[in-house]
């Protein structure tokens, strides 16, 4: 049975999903359990096993988004499934490996630093 003092504002379940929205635990607990899956997916060997952990990770977190995708043919909505599974396969690896301001900020950003180094060689060819 469900523990009296967990509970949700909306559950809603079908064949393939469940959705529980505005989860009544102690945040101190889902906190907790965060450390815990990140301790597992440091010493974890397995890129499957990474990959669940992940997945638990997301939805323990605040953040939560649903992708809907609509076309006139099965053939578009599959090409458009398809794109956005690779905008958020880059966007996972962009979050791991980190990500450098894009559109010249970071450029921009670091100009002062770069003109004010002092090259040792500045002659061509020598």
């Amino acid at each position: 049975g469900i523990n009296a003092e967990y509970g949700c504002g909306e559950l809603s379940i079908t064949k393939d999903d469940t959705l529980i929205l505005h989860g009544k635990g102690a945040r101190s607990a889902v906190n907790a359990r965060v450390e815990q899956i990140l301790d597992e997916l440091a010493e974890s060997k397995s890129e499957y096993e990474k990959e669940k952990l992940n997945e638990r990770l997301a939805k323990l977190s605040d953040g939560v988004a649903v992708v809907k995708v609509g076309g006139s043919s099965e053939v578009e909505v599959s090409e458009k499934k398809d794109r956005i599974q690779d905008a958020l396969c880059s966007t996972r690896a962009a979050v791991e490996e980190g990500v450098v301001v894009g559109g010249g900020t970071a450029l921009l950003r670091c100009s002062a630093a770069v003109e004010a180094l002092t090259l040792a060689n500045t002659g061509k060819g020598d």
